[in-house]
């Protein structure tokens, strides 16, 4: 949520004896309306009269942050810091700019120094939480999150990132008071009615159709507001059972959020399949790579059950949960960009070039850049779903790693990702025709890496896991090396947090409610059927 989307903290009251005051206003009201060129032009007219002024570097830092230019917002933070080096909001920015450019270890370090400081000011907490939830260290987060919150309870936008923080570590209650708050003080923050449904089962006798429906008037005009509240509507109605409903309000939240995006699922699947071509038994027979055993990924599509046997794995003693990195493939283009250039790199160049790299390096600087989060335990996961794409790359960079493929019967697969609020995430997720395109290349990509690497991938069935999860934990373990320890089947009593889309559906034991959903809309799911079975995918 943008931390000046409420007026009653603004950049003006983080910066109040400033001659500023004036660009302050213009840019907050820039950053709140998403005109980030407008707020960026302002500041360089600024910073070339006055390129001694911190704040207007530092301003220069959160647009090129928000702009996907962490370089250059790396370079303005310094430049602010150098100019004032006490000034504990813009060390925060420096954190903040480093964990964009994915200089994890830097981020988390400096993030660490600034909260020990002492924080003074709520938006420097709040921007301190951002940091530490990028890093992974969602406790942290909280801590961060709540003292934000503290010191402005009245900002929506604190409560806001307040309940996110406790949803993730499983604080559910308390996170529904929190987004209560967001949601009376302003009705069309549509995400918090999203982020609300999502917390737990509704009943019949406590849901919020009725106050959701009313407001749709509202939202009509919008379609990032009809993508939410039509999407928490579809929630809240299968959770009463009424699925025709259900489906209706889903369809109208999907076509929403497909029409605002470009996205072209010939692309992704283009991809895969030169993945296939290209790392082919032949190449992937050399040897070598970064010999360590302590990674264990767990891959897939998601919404397949990964969290649910993450946190299983995870309760052993030998083994931490690092969460979804990014750490892999940010390595593979920092690696891709040393070899061939900075320029940017489509993804089909990208799979042809990846074969020319150091994969002995690939792998260590993967490892290094896991650090200081991983390291105190024998193993530790890594839980990116989209890691599928990789298994060739990670087992050349990493020939001992685990790798582990969660799989989930393709239409449950399917309708899962069509209904979860994945925000900028999985675009493929939004439409029928879509889903079923991309599952068809993404189990014909997997089937190539079972054929190529035989036995040394381990397939865990979603269905066998809730039906007989002791088995399978069993036979998971063994393939990881280890012991098996009970505390695997009491996963749901664990406090670590995770910041997933089943984040409230791991803080219960085992259900089997979700096998089979998909058949309450077979109707609906017809055009999904019939390009799975024209696919020879068995339904």
């Amino acid at each position: 949520m943008d931390q000046y989307a409420n007026n009653a903290v603004s950049l003006t009251d983080l910066f109040p004896d400033t001659e500023y005051a004036s660009l302050l206003t213009h840019v907050q009201g820039c950053l709140s309306n998403g005109n980030i060129q407008d707020a960026q032009k302002s500041i360089a007219e600024q910073i070339r009269k006055n390129s001694g002024s911190g704040l207007l570097h530092y301003l220069m830092s959160e647009i090129m942050v928000r702009s996907g230019r962490s370089d250059v917002a790396i370079q303005a933070a310094r430049r602010a810091l150098e100019r004032e080096p006490d000034n504990q909001h813009f060390r925060a920015q420096f954190a903040h700019a480093l964990l964009y450019s994915a200089q994890f270890k830097k981020a988390l370090e400096l993030a660490r120094q600034c909260w020990d400081d002492g924080v003074e000011h709520p938006i420097t907490a709040d921007l301190l939480g951002s940091t530490f939830t990028g890093c992974g260290e969602l406790s942290e987060a909280l801590r961060a999150y709540r003292t934000a919150a503290s010191m402005a309870p009245d900002v929506a936008n604190f409560q806001f990132n307040l309940a996110t923080a406790l949803r993730a570590v499983g604080n559910l209650k308390e996170a529904g008071k929190c987004y209560d708050k967001v949601i009376d003080a302003n009705p069309r923050d549509w995400q918090a009615h999203r982020n609300r449904s999502d917390l737990y089962r509704q009943t019949h006798e406590h849901n919020h159709v009725a106050e959701m429906e009313s407001l749709l008037p509202l939202a009509d005009s919008d379609r990032r507001a009809v993508y939410q509240l039509c999407g928490a509507l579809s929630k809240e109605l299968e959770d009463l059972g009424d699925y025709k409903k259900s489906w209706y309000y889903l369809s109208r939240s999907n076509r929403a959020r497909r029409s605002l995006i470009r996205y072209n699922v010939e692309s992704d699947i283009e991809t895969m399949t030169a993945l296939i071509r290209e790392y082919d038994a032949g190449f992937l027979q050399q040897k070598g790579g970064y010999p360590t055993s302590e990674p264990i990924f767990i891959l897939g599509l998601p919404r397949t059950g990964s969290t649910l046997l993450e946190r299983m794995i995870s309760s052993h003693s030998e083994v931490f949960s690092a969460g979804e990195l990014q750490n892999f493939v940010n390595q593979l283009l920092i690696q891709a960009r040393k070899e061939f250039g900075p320029r940017h790199i489509d993804k089909l160049s990208l799979v042809q070039k990846s074969k020319l790299l150091d994969f002995t390096d690939l792998g260590r600087t993967y490892i290094e850049s896991t650090r200081p989060r991983t390291g105190h335990t024998r193993f530790f996961i890594d839980k990116m779903p989209m890691n599928f794409l990789y298994v060739g790359l990670i087992r050349l960079a990493l020939p001992e790693a685990k790798i582990i493929h969660m799989k989930r019967h393709p239409m449950d697969t399917c309708y899962a990702i069509l209904k979860t609020p994945f925000e900028n995430a999985y675009p493929f997720s939004y439409d029928t025709q879509d889903i079923a395109r991309y599952y068809v290349a993404y189990r014909r990509l997997m089937d190539h890496w079972n054929l190529v690497f035989t036995g040394s991938i381990c397939n865990v069935e979603y269905e066998k896991l809730v039906t007989n999860p002791e088995q399978e934990i069993k036979r998971v373990m063994e393939y990881c090396g280890l012991h098996f320890e009970p505390a695997s089947l009491e996963f749901y009593r664990s406090d670590t947090p995770t910041n997933t889309a089943s984040a409230s559906q791991v803080r219960e034991p085992i259900y089997q409610d979700s096998i089979k959903k998909w058949q309450n809309y077979e109707k609906e799911l017809k055009p999904v059927v019939k390009i799975l079975e024209e696919s020879g995918i068995v339904i």
